[in-house]
């Protein structure tokens, strides 16, 4: 087996990085006071996009059983700032639960997410050194779909994500590398 060594940025007092976990349990354990704005599901194979305000938080859950979420985020205000997915796994890790943040792009590089609750978090690591909440993986599209198999279809989650943020004056050319929400994702001893 692989032997641990610590990560490459490592969080001082003060530092960016370093997140206060007690404000946030105690945000978490505030449930009571919250005051629900919008509830909806996203039926399969479609996207949906909504807005959170800064200090509201939102809940992703799968009602109808197993299934994995494709995540963007973006700044209302400037969509140019967005999660970027890489950044995030260089500072957080891989695959992210309570208390990880999302961070934003460059020049802005800020967090952008602070997940509060992670309700899977027991998960850990199973047998084949898998983990949740996959920051490895990218989006499926049809771009590479047609490339490997030579056949048009558009459900897929890059689709699905273009659809969503039309509405919100976004265009495909602005969804990005995902959080794949519930995915479960290890590497093996041949990087795959």
């Amino acid at each position: 087996m692989y032997k641990d060594y610590p990560a490459a940025y490592q969080v001082s007092k003060g530092a960016a990085l370093q997140v206060d976990t007690a404000f946030y349990e105690l945000l978490r354990a505030n449930v009571q006071q919250r005051t629900l704005v919008e509830q909806f599901e996203v039926p399969i194979r479609t996207g949906r996009a909504w807005k959170v305000k800064a200090g509201q938080v939102f809940r992703v859950t799968t009602p109808a059983g197993p299934q994995v979420g494709d995540f963007n985020v973006w700044n209302a205000h400037d969509p140019r700032e967005r999660l970027w997915a890489a950044r995030t796994r260089q500072l957080q890790g891989a695959h992210v639960s309570t208390h990880d943040r999302l961070w934003s792009n460059l020049p802005f590089l800020r967090p952008l997410v602070t997940i509060t609750d992670d309700s899977l978090a027991s998960y850990g690591i199973d047998e084949h050194g898998g983990r949740l909440h996959d920051l490895l993986g990218t989006r499926c599209d049809p771009y590479v779909n047609k490339m490997l198999t030579g056949e048009d279809f558009h459900h897929h989650c890059h689709s699905n994500l273009t659809r969503a943020v039309l509405p919100h004056g976004l265009t495909e050319f602005d969804v990005h590398d995902v959080l794949n929400i519930f995915q479960c994702t290890g590497l093996n001893h041949d990087d795959m």
